[in-house]
C-alpha cells in the first residue's frame, strides 16, 4: 500500500490513522410539543481527510528525511495537490492541503499529521 502525493512524494508507510468527515450543512429546529425536530440541510460541507504517519525510511539520515518529506510536505500547504495509488483508489483525488505538522519522535522518526480537504471547486489565491 502506498500514499503518493502530486507524483512526487511517496510516503515510505502507509498512515496508521485515516479519518474521511463528509459532513452536511445542516440545523437542527426543536419543535413545540416535543414533536420530531426540523432539519434543514443547505448542502454539503468539504469532504476532509485526516492522516495520521510515522516517517522514517531505512538507510536514510535526518538530513534526507527532511530534505526528501519534511520540507516538500511543509511547501506544499495551502495549495491544491494531488493523491494517488491509495488501496482500491479510496482517497485518490484533488484536495487541498489545509495542514501538515510534523514531530520529531526520535533523529530517524517522524509523526506526521496531515489535513486534506475536497470540494466542488477549489480556489487558492496567493499575494
Amino acid at each position: 500500500m502506498s500514499f503518493r502525493i502530486n507524483a512526487t512524494i511517496t510516503l515510505p508507510q502507509f498512515p496508521y490513522k485515516v479519518k474521511e468527515k463528509n459532513p452536511s450543512d445542516s440545523k437542527v429546529y426543536p419543535m413545540p410539543g416535543g414533536g420530531q425536530p426540523m432539519i434543514i440541510s443547505s448542502g454539503k460541507q468539504a469532504r476532509t481527510i485526516e492522516l495520521e504517519a510515522y516517517l522514517y525510511s531505512a538507510g536514510l539520515t535526518n538530513a534526507q528525511l527532511l530534505s526528501t518529506y519534511i520540507v516538500p510536505l511543509r511547501n506544499l500547504v495551502h495549495t491544491l495537490i494531488v493523491v494517488d495509488q491509495t488501496p482500491d483508489a479510496v482517497y485518490d483525488g484533488s484536495y487541498f492541503l489545509d495542514s501538515f505538522d510534523a514531530e520529531p519522535i526520535t533523529p530517524l522518526v517522524y509523526k506526521i499529521t496531515m489535513k486534506l480537504m475536497m470540494g466542488g471547486t477549489n480556489l487558492v489565491f496567493t499575494y
